[in-house]
């Protein structure tokens, strides 16, 4: 395991992920203050809204958005793991490790991140509770996935035996 205050740049490396994550979150967050000032008042309304075509449509798209971000990310990490496997090097490589955990981070953040646009948009359209509970849901998720340099030693750590015992 690295040092992240030996090693400079894995540190680099660490903290362009924290702040991809953070933008992300920023900007949901963000639309969700406007979303919210825009509508005041309305949040007293407390009909659930499921009978409301775009809410339950939000609902059911960000719900499948959730199903996939468990499955499509496992999938390119797979991918990617067995691409590194087939190279002619015993050992993968930090960096190309890094690299793989990088994009699922990304594509697993950016997913919450659209769902979390959805349903702010369908609060807007039809001011459910549903919408917007569920969007403050999938940015505490995406608050979850920001990455500490220990958490990312011990999944390259995980990955690198995958990827040994692969070859």
């Amino acid at each position: 395991m690295l040092d992240p205050q030996v090693d400079p740049e894995r540190r680099k490396m660490v903290l362009t992920s924290q702040i991809i994550v953070a933008a992300l979150f920023a900007g949901c967050l963000f639309f969700m203050l406007i979303v919210v000032l825009i509508l005041p008042g309305k949040l007293g309304n407390w009909d659930l809204g499921l009978n409301k075509p775009m809410t339950c449509a939000g609902l059911v798209v960000a719900l499948s958005i959730l199903a996939a971000r468990i499955i499509v990310p496992g999938m390119i990490t797979t991918q990617m793991l067995r691409s590194l496997a087939r190279r002619e090097s015993k050992e993968p490589d930090w960096k190309d490790l890094f690299g793989v955990y990088q994009t699922t981070l990304i594509i697993k953040a950016a997913m919450l991140e659209g769902a979390t646009f959805l349903l702010l948009i369908m609060h807007m359209l039809e001011h459910s509770p549903w919408t917007l509970a569920l969007a403050v849901v999938f940015l505490a998720l995406m608050l979850l996935h920001m990455p500490a340099s220990s958490r990312v030693d011990d999944w390259i750590e995980q990955q690198s035996l995958v990827v040994r015992e692969g070859q």
